[in-house]
Protein backbone atom coordinates (compact mmCIF):
# COMPACT_ATOMS: atom_id res chain seq x y z
CA UNK A 1 0.00 0.00 0.00
CA UNK A 2 1.50 3.52 -0.77
CA UNK A 3 0.14 7.20 0.07
CA UNK A 4 1.27 10.48 -1.16
CA UNK A 5 -0.90 13.18 1.18
CA UNK A 6 2.10 13.22 3.59
CA UNK A 7 3.03 16.89 3.68
CA UNK A 8 4.30 17.43 7.25
CA UNK A 9 6.22 15.66 10.39
CA UNK A 10 7.06 15.82 13.83
CA UNK A 11 10.00 14.68 15.80
CA UNK A 12 9.90 13.76 19.43
CA UNK A 13 13.61 13.12 21.20
CA UNK A 14 12.59 11.61 25.01
CA UNK A 15 15.33 11.22 27.48
CA UNK A 16 13.80 8.89 30.55
CA UNK A 17 15.49 8.66 33.81
CA UNK A 18 16.40 4.97 33.22
CA UNK A 19 16.88 2.97 30.37
CA UNK A 20 12.99 1.57 29.59
CA UNK A 21 11.77 -1.30 27.04
CA UNK A 22 8.48 -0.86 25.12
CA UNK A 23 6.15 -2.95 27.41
CA UNK A 24 7.42 -0.56 30.32
CA UNK A 25 6.30 2.29 28.29
CA UNK A 26 2.80 1.29 27.18
CA UNK A 27 1.43 2.27 24.38
CA UNK A 28 3.92 3.12 21.51
CA UNK A 29 1.62 3.22 18.70
CA UNK A 30 1.23 6.94 18.01
CA UNK A 31 -1.73 9.30 17.18
CA UNK A 32 -4.42 7.68 15.45
CA UNK A 33 -4.26 11.28 12.61
CA UNK A 34 -0.58 10.04 11.91
CA UNK A 35 -0.15 8.63 8.56
CA UNK A 36 2.99 7.17 9.29
CA UNK A 37 4.64 6.74 12.56
CA UNK A 38 7.82 5.23 14.58
CA UNK A 39 8.65 5.33 18.49
CA UNK A 40 12.17 3.49 18.86
CA UNK A 41 14.77 2.99 21.36
CA UNK A 42 18.16 4.81 20.40
CA UNK A 43 20.63 3.14 19.49
CA UNK A 44 24.30 4.38 20.69
CA UNK A 45 26.68 5.73 18.09
CA UNK A 46 29.40 2.52 19.16
CA UNK A 47 27.01 -0.13 18.81
CA UNK A 48 27.44 -2.37 15.54
CA UNK A 49 25.67 -5.81 16.67
CA UNK A 50 22.74 -6.73 14.51
CA UNK A 51 20.74 -7.61 17.69
CA UNK A 52 17.86 -5.08 17.89
CA UNK A 53 18.16 -2.73 20.51
CA UNK A 54 14.78 -3.25 23.03
CA UNK A 55 15.90 -1.42 25.86
CA UNK A 56 17.28 2.63 26.04
CA UNK A 57 16.80 5.69 27.97
CA UNK A 58 16.76 7.77 25.02
CA UNK A 59 13.66 6.87 22.57
CA UNK A 60 12.83 9.05 19.41
CA UNK A 61 9.64 9.22 17.75
CA UNK A 62 8.71 10.54 14.16
CA UNK A 63 5.77 10.91 12.21
CA UNK A 64 3.79 11.88 9.08
CA UNK A 65 0.91 13.87 9.06
CA UNK A 66 -1.70 14.88 5.81
CA UNK A 67 -1.41 18.37 6.63
CA UNK A 68 0.14 21.11 9.06
CA UNK A 69 -2.80 21.59 11.19
CA UNK A 70 -2.88 17.84 12.17
CA UNK A 71 0.52 17.45 12.55
CA UNK A 72 0.74 21.14 14.56
CA UNK A 73 -2.02 19.56 16.68
CA UNK A 74 0.66 16.21 17.98
CA UNK A 75 3.31 19.41 18.36
CA UNK A 76 1.37 21.03 20.43
CA UNK A 77 0.42 18.36 22.44
CA UNK A 78 3.06 15.81 22.54
CA UNK A 79 1.87 14.29 25.92
CA UNK A 80 -0.98 13.04 23.77
CA UNK A 81 0.77 11.00 21.92
CA UNK A 82 4.33 10.30 23.37
CA UNK A 83 4.01 7.69 26.14
CA UNK A 84 5.53 8.51 29.83
CA UNK A 85 6.50 11.83 28.81
CA UNK A 86 5.50 13.24 32.34
CA UNK A 87 8.86 11.37 33.57
CA UNK A 88 10.86 11.96 30.47
CA UNK A 89 13.96 14.04 32.33
CA UNK A 90 13.86 16.43 29.18
CA UNK A 91 12.51 16.15 25.95
CA UNK A 92 12.36 18.12 22.77
CA UNK A 93 9.53 18.66 20.08
CA UNK A 94 9.88 19.83 16.53
CA UNK A 95 7.13 20.39 14.23
CA UNK A 96 8.85 20.01 10.32
CA UNK A 97 8.28 20.45 6.70
CA UNK A 98 9.61 18.15 4.37
CA UNK A 99 11.15 19.78 1.25
CA UNK A 100 13.00 16.96 0.07
CA UNK A 101 12.52 12.84 -0.22
CA UNK A 102 13.66 10.06 -2.20
CA UNK A 103 13.92 6.38 -1.65
CA UNK A 104 11.18 3.84 0.50
CA UNK A 105 10.49 3.02 3.78
CA UNK A 106 8.49 0.76 5.90
CA UNK A 107 8.15 2.25 9.63
CA UNK A 108 4.47 2.00 10.36
CA UNK A 109 2.08 -0.60 10.97
CA UNK A 110 -0.52 1.29 9.25
CA UNK A 111 1.10 2.08 5.42
CA UNK A 112 3.84 -1.03 5.68
CA UNK A 113 4.89 1.26 2.22
CA UNK A 114 5.01 4.79 1.64
CA UNK A 115 5.74 7.47 -0.70
CA UNK A 116 6.42 11.34 0.38
CA UNK A 117 4.69 14.34 -0.94
CA UNK A 118 7.12 17.35 -0.55
CA UNK A 119 4.86 19.86 -1.17
CA UNK A 120 5.65 21.63 2.28
CA UNK A 121 8.84 22.12 0.80
CA UNK A 122 7.18 25.34 -0.99
CA UNK A 123 7.74 27.08 2.36
CA UNK A 124 10.70 26.90 2.92
CA UNK A 125 12.53 29.05 4.57
CA UNK A 126 16.14 27.82 4.96
CA UNK A 127 17.83 27.46 8.03
CA UNK A 128 18.95 24.44 10.17
CA UNK A 129 17.84 21.11 8.30
CA UNK A 130 16.71 17.87 9.95
CA UNK A 131 17.90 14.56 8.06
CA UNK A 132 16.17 11.09 8.06
CA UNK A 133 17.49 8.40 6.80
CA UNK A 134 16.67 4.83 6.70
CA UNK A 135 17.17 0.97 5.70
CA UNK A 136 15.78 -1.91 5.35
CA UNK A 137 15.23 -5.66 3.60
CA UNK A 138 13.12 -7.64 2.17
CA UNK A 139 10.93 -10.33 4.33
CA UNK A 140 10.26 -12.91 1.44
CA UNK A 141 13.38 -14.24 0.93
CA UNK A 142 16.23 -15.75 3.44
CA UNK A 143 18.78 -12.72 4.67
CA UNK A 144 22.16 -13.04 4.56
CA UNK A 145 23.57 -12.10 7.40
CA UNK A 146 26.63 -10.20 6.72
CA UNK A 147 24.66 -7.34 4.72
CA UNK A 148 23.60 -6.23 7.89
CA UNK A 149 26.58 -6.85 10.01
CA UNK A 150 28.26 -4.50 7.01
CA UNK A 151 25.73 -1.93 6.83
CA UNK A 152 26.07 -1.88 10.79
CA UNK A 153 29.71 -1.67 10.81
CA UNK A 154 29.43 1.21 8.43
CA UNK A 155 26.85 2.92 10.16
CA UNK A 156 28.93 3.01 13.93
CA UNK A 157 32.28 4.62 11.43
CA UNK A 158 30.02 6.98 9.56
CA UNK A 159 28.43 8.15 13.18
CA UNK A 160 31.77 8.43 14.91
CA UNK A 161 33.06 10.42 12.39
CA UNK A 162 29.67 12.74 12.23
CA UNK A 163 30.28 13.78 15.50
CA UNK A 164 33.30 15.17 14.58
CA UNK A 165 31.90 17.45 11.98
CA UNK A 166 31.32 21.19 11.53
CA UNK A 167 27.71 22.00 11.33
CA UNK A 168 26.22 18.72 13.48
CA UNK A 169 23.93 19.68 16.46
CA UNK A 170 22.33 16.79 16.98
CA UNK A 171 22.92 12.99 16.13
CA UNK A 172 20.46 9.68 17.18
CA UNK A 173 19.46 6.79 15.63
CA UNK A 174 16.57 4.67 16.63
CA UNK A 175 15.57 1.05 16.10
CA UNK A 176 12.40 0.17 15.40
CA UNK A 177 10.59 -2.13 17.92
CA UNK A 178 9.31 -4.64 15.43
CA UNK A 179 12.23 -6.07 13.53
CA UNK A 180 10.63 -6.44 10.39
CA UNK A 181 10.58 -2.38 9.66
CA UNK A 182 13.15 -0.23 9.23
CA UNK A 183 14.88 1.88 11.94
CA UNK A 184 15.84 5.68 11.10
CA UNK A 185 18.71 7.86 11.50
CA UNK A 186 17.73 11.58 12.71
CA UNK A 187 20.42 14.34 12.89
CA UNK A 188 20.22 18.16 12.96
CA UNK A 189 22.59 20.57 10.68
CA UNK A 190 23.62 24.26 11.29
CA UNK A 191 22.43 24.77 7.28
CA UNK A 192 22.56 22.60 3.80
CA UNK A 193 26.06 23.75 3.30
CA UNK A 194 27.32 21.97 6.54
CA UNK A 195 25.02 18.54 5.95
CA UNK A 196 26.16 18.25 2.25
CA UNK A 197 29.10 18.20 2.68
CA UNK A 198 29.52 15.62 5.41
CA UNK A 199 27.09 13.61 3.07
CA UNK A 200 28.87 13.61 -0.15
CA UNK A 201 32.02 14.94 0.58
CA UNK A 202 35.58 13.26 1.52
CA UNK A 203 34.78 10.19 4.32
CA UNK A 204 33.11 7.67 5.99
CA UNK A 205 29.61 8.39 4.55
CA UNK A 206 30.96 8.88 0.95
CA UNK A 207 32.45 5.76 1.19
CA UNK A 208 29.71 4.11 2.86
CA UNK A 209 27.30 5.09 -0.24
CA UNK A 210 30.32 3.74 -2.85
CA UNK A 211 30.48 0.41 -0.66
CA UNK A 212 26.74 -0.33 -0.88
CA UNK A 213 26.77 0.27 -4.99
CA UNK A 214 29.45 -2.42 -4.52
CA UNK A 215 28.13 -5.21 -2.23
CA UNK A 216 24.18 -4.22 -1.40
CA UNK A 217 24.07 -4.07 1.95
CA UNK A 218 20.16 -3.51 2.41
CA UNK A 219 17.08 -3.92 -0.19
CA UNK A 220 15.61 -0.10 0.41
CA UNK A 221 16.98 3.06 1.66
CA UNK A 222 15.12 6.66 2.01
CA UNK A 223 16.81 9.96 2.63
CA UNK A 224 14.77 12.82 4.08
CA UNK A 225 15.22 16.37 3.99
CA UNK A 226 13.19 18.93 6.50
CA UNK A 227 13.02 22.05 7.95
CA UNK A 228 12.38 23.01 11.83
CA UNK A 229 9.25 25.71 11.63
CA UNK A 230 8.83 25.11 15.46
CA UNK A 231 10.52 23.61 18.01
CA UNK A 232 9.88 23.22 21.53
CA UNK A 233 12.17 22.03 24.68
CA UNK A 234 15.68 21.01 25.17
CA UNK A 235 18.06 18.32 24.33
CA UNK A 236 21.41 18.03 26.16
CA UNK A 237 20.30 20.56 28.47
CA UNK A 238 20.46 23.39 25.95
CA UNK A 239 17.91 24.26 22.95
CA UNK A 240 18.89 22.79 19.48
CA UNK A 241 17.76 25.10 17.21
CA UNK A 242 17.46 28.75 18.64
Amino acid sequence: MTWDGATWATAHLVRYPEPVTAAQLGSISGPESALSWLYGPNRENDNAGIEQVVRAAVWIGFGYYAGRATAETVFDEPESVVPALNTAAEAWHALLAPFQHKGEFRFCERERNAELNTAAGDLDPGGPVVVITSTGYRTDRELDISRPQALLKGLVEVRQNMATRDGLIVQQSADHPHPEMDGITFSIWRDDRAMQAFAYGPGRHRGQLDRHRDQSMFDRSAFTRLRPVRSRGLWNGAKPIR
